[in-house]
């Protein structure tokens, strides 16, 4: 089911246009709002109200994959309870694209679930997907870390765990993402996408992001803001694997030292670029690889040490 919109689709892809301005959820538990597969998108806003229930069916016994893809500013909500669901939204600028869950509403997924909104997604209430499911969160700008002085959408490990325990999870920042002071966040059994113009450091304190596999693009293709308040902090990626992704530059910033520790490899995949600014960059791994065809630029401002898990030189592919 779809509201608030229009579609054609074409195999395991929707592309969704959006009509309505508002789309709002006012049922209560006597009246749950449950379908196999929901998809809701509004200019403006969607809002899932105080005592409000969405839920998907039972999930089924064999699940696929479904991307939607939209265009500008706008708030987007979809579950599924067959489909791990992904957003690919082209051309927003945050100006509008509310996405509110109010605190008391309740939204139950069975395998896959799309929050976004572009000016702004609020989670009060709660939203919680069954073990081994896929989230993708989206919004103007996120903030990791204990401080959120712009108002941006707080995320923390503590954040994630509320939804579930998840298989994958990503973030579509239609900015950058800020991290504030130290942090250690997400574990070594989740898929982690961070999608954005690049990760801002404020502040001093070591930042640790632990993921199975760590994906770090740029396809929202929006501007980085470099960090003003930088200290003498470490980022360090530990992971399996790691993947630097296609799309338009992305930044790295606020650090003195940047650790990539995969257990594995360390993949350059497609075209794109990557600029590290710190004063040494760490890549370790067993390998360090490329796609067939990529055409991938890496960049740092300081000493780039290429180096095996085992800290000899690490052997390099593609």
């Amino acid at each position: 089911v779809l509201l608030g919109g229009s579609r054609s689709v074409s195999g395991n892809t929707q592309t969704i246009t959006t009509q309505a301005s508002e789309v709002t959820f006012a049922n209560d538990a006597n009246h749950v709002v449950e379908n196999a597969e929901l998809i809701v998108s509004a200019k403006d806003k969607v809002s899932v109200k105080a005592g409000a229930v969405i839920k998907t069916t039972s999930a089924a016994a064999q699940s696929g994959s479904v991307t939607l893809n939209t265009a500008g500013d706008g708030a987007l909500l979809a579950v599924s309870s067959s489909n791990d669901l992904s957003l690919n939204r082209k051309g927003a600028n945050g100006t509008a694209g509310e996405l509110e869950v109010e605190q008391g509403a309740r939204i139950e997924v069975a395998r896959s679930a799309v929050l976004d909104g572009t000016k702004r997604f609020d989670k009060s209430g709660e939203v919680s997907i069954a073990n081994g499911g896929s989230l993708t969160l989206g919004s103007q700008q996120f903030a990791l870390g204990d401080s959120n002085p712009n108002a941006a959408t707080k995320i923390d490990t503590d954040a994630l765990q509320s939804y579930g325990q998840l298989s994958s999870v990503t973030l579509n920042s239609y900015k950058q993402i800020d991290i504030y002071g130290a942090l250690d966040f997400g574990s070594r059994n989740l898929n982690l996408r961070l999608n954005s113009s690049g990760l801002a450091h404020h502040g001093d304190g070591n930042v640790v992001i632990n993921a199975k596999t760590l994906t770090l693009s740029n396809t929202l293709g929006n501007s980085f803001v470099t960090p003003q308040d930088i200290g003498s902090s470490q980022l360090t990626l530990n992971t399996e694997n790691t993947v630097f992704g296609a799309g338009n530059q992305l930044n790295i910033d606020g650090f003195y030292q940047v650790n990539v520790n995969a257990a594995q490899q360390i993949k350059f995949a497609d075209t794109g670029k990557v600029n590290i600014n710190a004063a040494e960059t760490n890549l370790r791994a067993a390998v360090v690889t490329a796609d067939t065809g990529a055409k991938y630029d890496l960049s740092t401002t300081g000493a780039l040490n290429l180096l095996n898990i085992g800290n000899t030189a690490a052997a390099t592919t593609g």
